[in-house]
């Protein structure tokens, strides 16, 4: 099943499950106590012979009221274990809103006669206005039923959609996609959101500095021989135009111009020339014997 990413198509879908919840608790509590304070009138209802309807439906819907504050104090913590209980109990009650669904126009159509008798007791008139109040009732019933148990699908499918939020390895409850940021750099929300908080890993370094083989220009191809730069022209990029031209060795020991800076020349290992150049390069410096630079 596909999840839903705004509850009630207009409000984010944290705080529409939570509207949900205070909703849904809010609309049972009232079931109960409506059923709780009518008692007296469970036995001339057309439910009268089985008055364990009537209590059946109280407990429902204390259940539904119940698992629905408990729904709300889990959106409100970003608790899954609350969360995923609320969506048990209100999967169950989904099952059983369908049967209701089918079942209740069907007892109207079978017991028929006894509504109609049931009317004209309450209402003295003629059977045939009874009759028609009947068939009226019924199919409100039947269309209601239906209407109701579509719409505690749809309640169903955001309550998952916030509970599979939840439920995802990337999701972090300071990073929530409502905000507008990007939820696949964080952790996952548990009770305790902090609880998988970490340091950087050693990995995370080296995976780092791979990524970037030339850390002291952010990430740009730049020489690292600094005979070529001044002190405060160390992280820009070298202007070649303007840098000296360096003396080459022509003879052993002997220092002559060159054309190119990039010459196919190379200074001799045993010249006095080669080891002073070697030993004025900083640490991490690239030769300019080094053809591997070039």
């Amino acid at each position: 099943m596909r999840g839903v990413r705004k509850c009630c198509f207009c409000l984010p879908l944290r705080a529409g499950t939570f509207v949900l919840a205070l909703f849904i608790s809010t609309f049972s509590a009232g079931n109960v106590i409506w059923r709780i304070s009518h008692r007296s009138e469970w036995d001339t209802s057309v439910f009268g012979p089985w008055p364990w309807i009537q209590w059946v439906a109280v407990g429902l819907d204390s259940l539904v009221t119940l698992a629905a504050l408990m729904g709300a104090v889990g959106v409100a913590l970003n608790s899954y274990k609350l969360v995923t209980i609320w969506a048990t109990v209100h999967s169950f009650i989904l099952g059983t809103a369908l049967i209701r669904a089918v079942a209740l126009p069907i007892f109207m159509v079978v017991r028929r006669n006894q509504l109609v008798e049931m009317c004209q007791t309450r209402n003295p008139t003629d059977r045939g206005s009874c009759q028609t109040a009947v068939n009226y009732a019924t199919m409100f019933v039947a269309v209601t039923g239906l209407f109701s148990f579509l719409l505690l699908v749809y309640f169903y499918r955001c309550i998952q959609s916030y509970r599979w939020r939840l439920q995802s390895a990337d999701y972090n409850v300071l990073k929530d996609p409502e905000s507008g940021t990007d939820p696949a750099n964080g952790q996952r929300a548990v009770d305790n959101p902090f609880k998988h908080a970490s340091a950087p890993t050693p990995e995370g370094n080296v995976d780092k500095e791979k990524s970037n083989p030339y850390p002291y220009s952010n990430g740009e191809n730049m020489t690292h021989n600094t005979a070529f730069q001044t002190h405060s022209n160390l992280t820009a990029k070298p202007n070649w135009e303007s840098m000296p031209r360096p003396s080459f060795v022509s003879d052993h020991g002997r220092p002559s111009m060159g054309e190119d800076p990039f010459e196919d020349v190379a200074l001799p290992r045993e010249s006095a020339d080669f080891q002073r150049h070697e030993y004025m390069q900083p640490v991490g410096a690239v030769s300019l014997n080094d053809r591997s630079w070039r």
